[in-house]
């Protein structure tokens, strides 16, 4: 049976003494007993035995508990799942929480409602749920861009003693491009998100960038290595704002509409290095480049993230050396010999 029968000191023991008839027993205990009948049998040598019959009924609700499986119906069984891949919206699966009394039997309490708490800063979001039908059924429990690592859930409602689960998250899919995480000379700015180069370049003819590493990451930002090489995605780096030291704004689309000064010289492997950036004839000011990545559906047909999250790195040019003289103003075809240069 699954309730004990404390008799560690003595409790289902007693002597009685002479000149009185009887002994009374007040320290008798079944721990988390089972709803049903049961029989006490009260034994002394060379006596007779006697038995006394009781019942165990269903106590008030008194805790939560998830079930190791539960079926909702003969074909369709929950069992908890402790383990997922991290992805930007990680949806658990269903999860059933049952109403117990103290002697951890299963009652219909369809009066209680259940919420949903994780540690780890962690950012949950889901319904809360009643127990209407007996028993408390989640099915939208979802993490947003959760770290790898270990998660406890806690499952409370007023008055009941609380149970928790526990899940861990693994690494997940890709689904972010970092630009800043490997490399010591670029550095987040915690107030716009950009990744900044923090020394300066100065102008000239062709200005090549440092190299630097683009990281792909899970959605819970963890970098996932080699995992997913077999997709042989690219990377793809584009100016999309230039801020002259005027304080005039130039913006550029994707489509080239407006000639971009970007030119990038070379294509590398995914691990190996990064391209070659290069900037023709820059004029003084900051660049914010934005970099990509999209995988088609002939090498990622079952990508959940095709397009992954996006990076800007932002460069900034000084004025360099005098270099070469052009016309500020073209010259007139004839009758005039006054230009500026």
């Amino acid at each position: 049976p699954r309730h004990t029968f404390i008799t560690s000191n003595g409790e289902n023991t007693g002597i009685i003494l002479k000149n009185f008839g009887s002994y009374n027993f007040e320290s008798l205990v079944l721990d988390a007993p089972a709803t049903g009948n049961y029989t006490l049998t009260f034994t002394a040598s060379g006596l007779l035995n006697a038995t006394q019959a009781f019942s165990i009924m269903s106590g008030p609700s008194a805790r939560l508990y998830i079930p190791i499986t539960f079926s909702l119906s003969p074909t369709d069984t929950i069992i908890p799942t402790l383990s997922y891949t991290s992805l930007k919206t990680t949806t658990l699966d269903r999860v059933v929480v049952l109403i117990l009394d103290g002697g951890l039997n299963y009652i219909y309490d369809a009066s209680r409602n259940v919420s949903v708490t994780v540690n780890n800063n962690g950012n949950l979001t889901y319904t809360v749920q009643n127990s209407s039908m007996g028993y408390v059924l989640f099915d939208d429990i979802t993490l947003h861009n959760p770290a790898v690592g270990l998660y406890t859930l806690s499952f409370e409602s007023t008055g009941l003693q609380d149970i928790t689960m526990d899940i861990s998250i693994t690494p997940g899919y890709s689904a972010i491009l970092d630009t800043c995480r490997s490399n010591a000379n670029l550095v987040r700015n915690v107030s716009s998100g950009l990744c900044v180069e923090e020394a300066n370049y100065t102008s000239a003819a062709l200005v090549t960038l440092r190299d630097f590493t683009v990281d792909v990451l899970d959605a819970g930002r963890v970098f996932v290595g080699s995992n997913w090489n077999n997709e042989r995605r690219d990377v793809h780096v584009h100016v999309t704002k230039f801020e002259g030291v005027d304080g005039s704004v130039v913006r550029y689309s994707s489509d080239l509409s407006l000639p971009n000064p970007i030119n990038v010289t070379k294509v590398v492997r995914d691990g190996k290095a990064s391209p070659s950036v290069t900037l023709s004839h820059p004029k003084a000011g900051t660049y914010s480049l934005l970099l990509t990545s999209f995988c088609p559906f002939k090498y990622c047909g079952n990508a959940i993230y095709p397009t992954m999250e996006e990076d800007t790195l932002q460069v900034k040019i000084i004025p360099g050396t005098p270099y070469d003289l052009r016309f500020h103003v073209a010259p007139p075809a004839v009758n005039e010999n006054d230009f500026r240069v």
